[in-house]
């Protein structure tokens, strides 16, 4: 009987050391657990919306006319670049005995030849280009020197008009030749081949901004007689071509106005909009009838394309998640229990081998053409379906995929599938009232990666 007891004793010894052990193990897991576990945010689904829209360089198509100097000498120019001068306005003077260049090496202007105004003009120039500046553009430095150059003499060759007009120097008038504008238009001081471009001499290679050059017109040169000496834009109504992708082009065909945004001085304006293909090729051309001053100087604009806004529930691109589902037909459904719930008659076999069947009750997450999207784990690939008071089956055996999130409502991870309606780098705008789907007002995992379909969430 001692025996007996001792061995017994032993025996509860040894389980309750057992007992123990569980029980630290499972302390020990759920710790490791607890210290491993990514932290899961939520994100309340609310209604929102996002601008399509695209970054493109596009071609400036403006009415643009160069005209060529009538005589040969130093030319010295009295208007400014992006001026508007009326037909009539002084425009250069061509200087042919040099006069003029020895009358502004003299230094005697005096040191308030510039205007208050006059330097706060050259101030603004200077902050508007520092602005928009691009290092990956540092020819465009050199065609800014160029042109503050030239306003600097534009205003010093006036105080020397003003001089001539006097009669407070000596110099020879027979050889000083005023030119005036022929006609009305901003005028520019740099010519590129492209003046006469037509929206029909758009080319894919010339958007390859590399291998654009241009002439720049210097003050103060040595020009010759019927030699490119300024340009003129004569029109406000002006257009800029830009490239496109074919699946873009073909979602702009029906738009007949589009706006768009200019990247360098951040103005949203609105264009008529025309699309065009041409070979391989997909073109858009935007007419403006404003705005030809800020960019008279400019060949090649960037611009952002906006046609249209899409409404809907905006969620981060990180909540969405891709999941596989099996496919049944509607057919073999025999109740729909609630919008998320249906039973089926499944095939299964006794013990002895004989056929049966067995309802089940099936989650739902998706109606579609296709079928009816079922959770994998409860209807398996190669379960039979039977029809009611029928003998006619379907093998379980099509795959299907949703996009969803993961709703959190109810304190665990619930895929529930969405439709997409646009989405960006960083957010989606996702239909309202889908079947099946999300709410606004809804909790959804932020980050779709750190759960698995039914996890609990610990906050």
């Amino acid at each position: 009987m001692g025996k007996q007891r001792r061995q017994q004793n032993t025996n509860n010894r040894q389980i309750g050391l057992i007992i123990v052990l569980l029980i630290i193990v499972y302390i020990i897991s759920q710790f490791f657990k607890l210290i491993n576990r990514n932290d899961i945010s939520s994100y309340q689904v609310k209604e929102g919306s996002l601008a399509i829209s695209s970054v493109y360089t596009g071609i400036a198509i403006r009415e643009e006319e160069v005209f060529q100097c009538a005589d040969t000498g130093y030319i010295n120019y009295l208007a400014r670049e992006g001026e508007h001068l009326a037909c009539g306005d002084l425009l250069y003077i061509i200087d042919q005995g040099g006069a003029l260049d020895e009358l502004l090496n003299q230094g005697n202007l005096g040191e308030n030849s510039l205007s208050d105004q006059d330097l706060s003009n050259l101030k603004t120039d200077i902050i508007n280009f520092n602005s928009a500046f691009d290092k990956s553009h540092f020819s465009e430095v050199y065609d800014f020197l160029y042109s503050m150059d030239g306003s600097i003499l534009k205003l010093v060759n006036m105080n020397i008009l003003n001089e001539l007009d006097e009669g407070q120097t000596d110099i020879n008038l027979d050889l000083v030749k005023l030119n005036r504008a022929p006609k009305a238009g901003y005028v520019v001081y740099h010519t590129d081949g492209y003046e006469n471009i037509s929206e029909n001499g758009i080319t894919p290679e010339m958007f390859d901004t590399e291998q654009y050059e241009r002439q720049q017109l210097i003050n103060n040169t040595l020009v010759e007689q019927g030699q490119d000496v300024y340009k003129m834009i004569t029109s406000e109504n002006w257009m800029l071509a830009i490239q496109l992708e074919e699946e873009r082009a073909l979602e702009l065909m029906g738009e007949t106005y589009a706006e768009i945004k200019f990247l360098s001085t951040q103005e949203t304006v609105w264009a008529a909009i025309r699309v065009q293909q041409m070979g391989d090729s997909f073109y858009a051309y935007l007419s403006l009838n404003n705005s030809v001053v800020t960019f008279c100087n400019e060949r090649y604009i960037d611009i952002e394309l906006i046609t249209r806004n899409e409404q809907g529930l905006k969620i981060p691109i990180s909540a969405i998640d891709y999941r596989q589902f099996n496919v049944v037909p509607e057919a073999y459904r025999i109740d729909r229990i609630d919008a998320n719930n249906s039973t089926f008659l499944r095939k299964t076999f006794l013990e002895d081998g004989q056929q049966s069947s067995e309802i089940v009750s099936v989650a739902v997450y998706a109606e579609k053409e296709e079928g009816i999207y079922v959770d994998a784990n409860q209807l398996k690939i190669g379960d039979y379906l039977l029809l009611e008071n029928s003998m006619s089956e379907n093998a379980v055996s099509q795959i299907g995929e949703l996009v969803g999130v993961y709703c959190i409502n109810q304190g665990y991870a619930e895929f529930r599938q969405i439709v997409i309606l646009y989405q960006n780098d960083e957010y989606a705008i996702i239909q309202k009232n889908t079947p099946s789907g999300i709410n606004e007002y809804d909790y959804i995992v932020l980050d779709a990666s750190v759960v698995s379909p039914d996890d609990f969430i610990f906050e």
